[in-house]
């Protein structure tokens, strides 16, 4: 098994696992499965390290009862991160937003970054919708490539106010009878959301219960 131009990577993920095998079988039969489960993890690991345009083929050299598994790939231009371009952003400062993000313009692009800032946008809580995604290309040359980050925010409704109810009944000594008493409880929660525009959010609750013999 061989990796032209990134021979190391034939000891990393199911490359490695097929390697150990070889090693300790000498010789190992390949199925449609494992060769599609060694293609998904070299696209996903060179296009964690920034390449999002990449070709992996393999090849099979030698005979079929002893053929050599080679893997050609070529990474495209690398790609970093663009401008951001917040739609939506009447209802929270952009810099409040900017601390959210966890990456900035210029680094390597990395998927795990984009989908670890919208986490942190949707824990805010004042949002009822946010789509997060790379638009168009800017700046593109042969060697790299920047993407412009697009993001739409759907502010909240600024108010929220919730109900509830509960009814028990009470055991009095060891013998359970309807005659015993019964507690009930009623409350309330009421929500604010960005209400000085600064991504706040205000929770108040209320609960009132009684008992009756």
């Amino acid at each position: 098994i061989m990796v032209d131009q990134f021979p190391a990577l034939v000891y990393e993920g199911p490359l490695g696992v097929l390697t150990e095998q070889i090693r300790r079988k000498g010789k190992v039969v390949l199925d449609v499965e494992m060769l599609q489960e060694q293609r998904r993890w070299l696209l996903d690991h060179f296009r964690s390290k920034g390449y999002l345009q990449v070709d992996v083929a393999y090849e099979l050299q030698g005979e079929p009862e002893h053929a050599c598994l080679e893997w050609h790939v070529t990474p495209g231009p690398m790609t970093y991160f663009g401008k951001t371009v917040i739609q939506g952003l009447n209802a929270v400062p952009y810099e409040l937003l900017g601390r959210e993000l966890q990456y900035q313009e210029g680094n390597i692009w990395d998927s795990k970054k984009l989908q670890a800032s919208l986490s942190r946008l949707k824990s805010l809580e004042v949002f009822s919708a946010i789509h997060m995604h790379p638009d168009h290309e800017e700046d593109s040359s042969e060697d790299e490539q920047r993407r412009t980050v697009l993001i739409k925010l759907r502010p909240d409704n600024p108010f929220e106010i919730r109900l509830r109810a509960g009814f028990g009944l009470q055991q009095v000594g060891k013998n359970f009878a309807w005659g015993n008493g019964f507690t009930y409880k009623v409350g309330t929660t009421c929500i604010g959301k960005n209400l000085l525009r600064r991504a706040d959010y205000l929770l108040f609750d209320a609960d009132i219960s009684r008992s009756y013999q």
